[in-house]
């Protein structure tokens, strides 16, 4: 029976084929564990640039096995809160005169993170609660054509993806972060100080009780009823932000200037405003003369011992504050 014996011929030739491809699966399925295992080994190494490298190898595998990303991502969030960790007591370290770079090996960390296939962390988080962020560069945009797109309306590029993100009493003083999609991140107590945002989204996150004085942000989207309750925004500058229908309760707003800035059916209750300025901004609060806890902050002291006077407030008393820090947390 020739017909019955092909059959069987098929049959078998299929079967073979069935294990030689179970045993390539198993095999590969190996060099990942064991990749896995060498970066991880890399991570402990006491050489910073070692340490790096398996920073790296750990990018490699999540962008070639889509099982091991959720792995990944707790192996670096892991290293970073506990090799740049803030102090848990709530306070800030004071930083004064130059601030100090990032660890680099931190730095690749975020980058790496940002830049993670979307939609395969599976029920991994990123966690980066209580980590030491401060002077972050997080900024899609290439050095040779930063200033091609944001003055000569260039293409833009894709957006880096942080979000979601636990930032909760992270401390991002002095970050310059760019064209990031941070969406439904939590940054609850978090310290933003000086923080420079520019065409980032922020959808449904939270800032509750966020630091953000300082702060420089130009097209950041906040979303309908962005939760910004009882966060400090003194001496900032906000442009082309929509704060519709946010919550600004109890919110420390003083001097701080407002362009083209969205308020309609923002809830301004408890909202401290002395100093405030708004230009071009539409359903802008009553103005009101409380003032802020702790403010003005110490004059900014250049280099050569220079104290620079910043009152009245202005938006050059911010970038001298940002730039010649005193004591700040």
């Amino acid at each position: 029976m020739p017909g019955l014996a092909a059959l069987v011929g098929v049959g078998a030739t299929l079967a073979t084929v069935h294990q030689a491809g179970k045993q390539l699966t198993l095999a590969e399925e190996g060099q990942y564990t064991t990749r896995f295992n060498e970066a991880t080994k890399n991570l402990g190494a006491e050489k910073r640039d070692v340490a790096i490298g398996g920073i790296y190898a750990f990018d490699r595998i999540m962008h070639d096995s889509e099982k091991d990303q959720p792995g990944v991502i707790a192996v670096l969030t892991a290293y970073a809160r506990e090799n740049s960790a803030v102090p848990m007591t709530g306070t800030f370290t004071k930083l004064s005169g130059r601030i100090p770079e990032l660890r680099p090996d931190i730095s690749a960390v975020v980058s790496i993170l940002a830049a993670r296939p979307q939609g395969k962390d599976g029920r991994a988080q990123v966690d980066l609660t209580y980590t030491d962020l401060h002077n972050l560069r997080l900024v899609a945009y290439r050095v040779d054509e930063t200033q091609n797109q944001l003055t000569k309306g260039g293409a833009k590029p894709e957006l880096l993806h942080l979000g979601p993100v636990n930032l909760n009493q992270a401390d991002l003083r002095f970050a310059r972060i760019a064209r990031v999609d941070l969406d439904k991140s939590f940054l609850g107590s978090a310290n933003l100080t000086c923080l420079f945002f520019t065409d980032t989204t922020l959808l449904g996150s939270n800032l509750e009780g966020a630091k953000l004085d300082l702060v420089n942000w130009l097209e950041v989207k906040l979303g309908d009823k962005a939760d910004l309750s009882g966060a400090r925004l003194r001496g900032a500058t906000l442009e082309d932000v929509d704060l519709s229908h946010a919550d600004l309760r109890n919110t420390e707003l003083c001097d701080t200037t407002f362009k083209n800035v969205n308020f309609t059916g923002a809830d301004l209750r408890g909202a401290k405003l002395k100093g405030a300025r708004f230009v071009n901004s539409t359903g802008t609060p009553p103005a009101n003369s409380l003032s802020c806890q702790d403010w003005p902050l110490p004059a900014p002291i250049t280099p050569d011992g220079t104290v620079v006077d910043t009152q009245p407030f202005t938006e050059q008393s911010r970038h001298a504050h940002c730039k010649y820090p005193v004591d700040m947390q």
